[in-house]
């Protein structure tokens, strides 16, 4: 009855995920200078690099990643500029952390093993906590929940979705940096706040394997992230980052990553 249960519930959750990622992707920059794609693909390893160096820096994640990627105004562009290095952002939206929901575009199958990183940068287990026990709806089941979030990251035992995904980009020698969650708004469309709960429990896991481990850090977004005080740094949809915020969370990622 449960994978009945969940499945209807991934079903629902992708077709309000596609819908709010396509709003997301869709949006047209604001204020930012025409060249700015030139500027982010000329940045040393990417794409139009002089020097024809290789990427040092990977992106990967769910639509809080993939965000204004179109446009290059992804928090992994504005992260790229601030450090002076190109971040390959090879992030999905609507993607999960646990790879049993038979997608190929997930973030692990976003890592690209064998390349010698010096950072990935990783946001997940979002999409996760929503599609397996439906927060975003009235009657969810809060024990399936928190029995989601012990699946994604166990501190305690050491055990979970994103423990493994940091022992994948550690056998390369790379740096992990975790982007945490901020809160969607009251009025959210798809009623993410629903789940805001579980995302700071979430942030708080992954808090604690960042303490754990001297090569992970943990780059808390909620507190510039407010809809109550910066409206504009949220999209539409009351959930994704506008351009404004993916900057804001950028500028958060590299200055952790340039502090480490």
């Amino acid at each position: 009855m449960r994978g009945v249960f969940r499945d209807t519930l991934r079903r629902a959750t992708r077709t309000t995920i596609v819908i709010v990622v396509f709003g997301a992707l869709a949006s047209a920059p604001l204020g930012c200078p025409e060249d700015l794609c030139a500027l982010v693909n000329a940045l040393p390893g990417g794409p139009d690099d002089p020097a024809g160096g290789p990427p040092t820096h990977l992106a990967i994640g769910d639509s809080l990643t993939a965000s204004n990627k179109n446009v290059c105004q992804s928090l992994a562009c504005h992260a790229g500029i601030a450090l002076g290095v190109h971040v390959r952002n090879n992030a999905v939206g609507g993607t999960h952390l646990t790879t049993d929901w038979d997608d190929p575009d997930d973030i692990p199958e976003q890592y690209e093993p064998g390349h010698p990183w010096a950072w990935v940068i990783v946001t997940g287990g979002g999409n996760d906590i929503r599609s397996e026990c439906g927060c975003s709806h009235e009657g969810f089941d809060p024990s399936l929940c928190e029995s989601k979030v012990d699946e994604l990251a166990d501190p305690l035992t050491g055990t979970g979705d994103m423990v493994d995904l940091i022992d994948l980009v550690q056998a390369d020698g790379a740096k992990l940096a975790i982007v945490g969650y901020y809160q969607a708004a009251e009025g959210s469309l798809g009623n993410f706040e629903g789940c805001n709960d579980y995302g700071t429990m979430l942030n708080e896991r992954y808090q604690a394997l960042a303490d754990a481990d001297a090569d992970v850090i943990f780059v808390e977004t909620a507190g510039a992230m407010d809809y109550d005080t910066h409206p504009e740094y949220f999209m539409w949809d009351k959930v994704h980052p506008s351009p404004e915020g993916a900057a804001i969370i950028g500028n958060l990622v590299a200055a952790a990553i340039a502090g480490h």
